[in-house]
């Protein structure tokens, strides 16, 4: 895949589809497994997406920065699979630098500004355990 401006993460979903994060223009964009761009496209005004994930079932979650001045800014937006927005939305104060969710729909956040990686639930309650103890600067978070 060619044509990108600052890619900052991938995820795929089960059919293969691939889902590009990016720090500059779109925030997301989507291709098919062969590589040819497709929907959805998410752009989001005064956002950089850092880091993104797709669950089992499509949904979208995207780490995004959000570039608007506001310095402690930043989050996790999620998207249903047709880039309509969706819940939950994580209002952290920072931009995720991990995330992942795993079956059940527990959503795995890592930030290396609080050397943690913390889980919220679906609906995006904080939830345990966070996990600080040997992590040095967590720059992603996988699950099985």
């Amino acid at each position: 895949i060619t044509g990108l401006s600052q890619p900052t993460g991938v995820a795929i979903d089960a059919g293969g589809k691939i889902f590009i994060a990016s720090a500059a223009g779109e925030i997301l964009r989507t291709y098919t497994a062969a590589g040819v761009r497709t929907t959805p496209t998410i752009d989001r005004y005064c956002s950089s997406a850092e880091v993104v994930t797709v669950d089992t079932s499509g949904k979208i979650y995207i780490g995004i920065t959000d570039g608007c001045g506001e310095p402690d800014s930043g989050g996790m937006n999620t998207y249903n699979a047709d880039g309509t927005p969706a819940t939950p939305v994580l209002n952290l104060g920072f931009a995720p630098t991990g995330l992942a969710v795993d079956a059940a729909g527990k959503i795995f956040v890592a930030d290396k500004h609080s050397i943690s990686v913390s889980t919220y639930t679906a609906n995006g309650a904080q939830t345990t355990p966070t996990i600080t103890a040997g992590l040095l600067i967590p720059m992603g978070v996988a699950v099985h």
